[in-house]
């Protein structure tokens, strides 16, 4: 374990947060998630990456937009990081360790609800399914946008769906692709410029030469309460009506992560979850982003 997370892991649990418990059996089953079935999950995530969704239930579009980039790259290490959680509680990447901590082993046990105030009739009306939440709970407790934002999880409190809890920043993205084998190039920060074009010639040339290299992505951080005016494609639930955000639906703080697929400054697609085919947006979509990494994956950095 590195020497932040064993400084993270030690204030947390200050605060309540057990690191590691034994892991709750029902009917002989870990969480009470049949052996079957969370094989069977995997599998149809490693082989349908594109249909991977957060729903409006969580704030996990960073690690979502992350585990895409991983599974395309290494579909075995997914696979056994995630068995690995299920069969024996934690898991162990080069010198680092992702347990899952009591408090998330008996919410998945006990059954997690999604916060009813987020239900805005998009997408699916349920939290993901329990295999990706135990990984996505147990990542959002290492990776976080605060990393002494020292709550244990809470089901109750819907920390899944709190930003500060599961959201990510641009420092704590680029961290979690290097723990799991990439090389990043970090432009910008967690902020969209408002007044000033934000970003450069050169800078948009990197992107362009970045999205036509291999086992290379555009991951960036953008606000979606200003890019959705530009999406074409957007699923039509997103119109409705939603409650005011907490800062300005215009305002200059990233959002949410996206993974850029074809650039120019008339129209762009991009991966956001669920997004099977991509999204088209018309116009410049460096226009709303606070900043992107380019991450390329070398698994001789793990």
């Amino acid at each position: 374990m590195s020497w932040w997370q064993k400084l993270i892991h030690f204030i947390r649990s200050l605060f309540g947060g057990q690191l590691f418990t034994q892991i709750p059996v029902v009917n002989g089953n870990h969480y009470g998630l049949k052996q079957e079935e969370v094989e069977e999950h995997i599998k149809d995530m490693i082989k349908h990456p594109e249909l991977l969704c957060q729903t409006h239930y969580t704030d996990f579009c960073g690690f979502y937009s992350f585990s895409y980039c991983y599974i395309n790259e290494n579909p075995q290490g997914f696979e056994q990081f995630i068995k690995s959680l299920y069969n024996t509680g934690v898991t162990n990447k080069g010198s680092n360790q992702y347990p899952v901590t009591q408090e998330i082993a008996e919410a998945i046990t006990r059954g997690l609800k999604a916060d009813l105030k987020q239900n805005w009739g998009i997408l699916d009306s349920k939290l993901p399914h329990s295999v990706e939440m135990l990984y996505m709970l147990t990542l959002a407790n290492i990776f976080s946008i605060l990393p002494f934002y020292y709550k244990p999880y809470s089901n109750e409190a819907h920390l899944e769906n709190d930003a500060l809890w599961s959201g990510m920043s641009m420092a704590s993205q680029e961290r979690l692709f290097h723990e799991f084998g990439f090389t990043t190039e970090v432009i910008g920060n967690d902020f969209v410029e408002t007044t000033v074009f934000p970003f450069d010639e050169a800078e948009r040339s990197i992107v362009l030469q970045a999205i036509t290299k291999n086992h290379t992505y555009v991951c960036m951080l953008v606000n979606s309460w200003r890019m959705i005016a530009g999406c074409t494609d957007a699923y039509p639930d997103n119109y409705i009506p939603r409650p005011e955000p907490e800062f300005p639906q215009n305002g200059a703080i990233g959002t949410h992560w996206i993974l850029l697929q074809e650039y120019s400054i008339h129209n762009c697609k991009f991966w956001d979850y669920g997004s099977a085919q991509g999204r088209n947006y018309s116009g410049d979509l460096l226009d709303v982003t606070a900043g992107f990494i380019i991450a390329k994956y070398n698994p001789k950095t793990t």
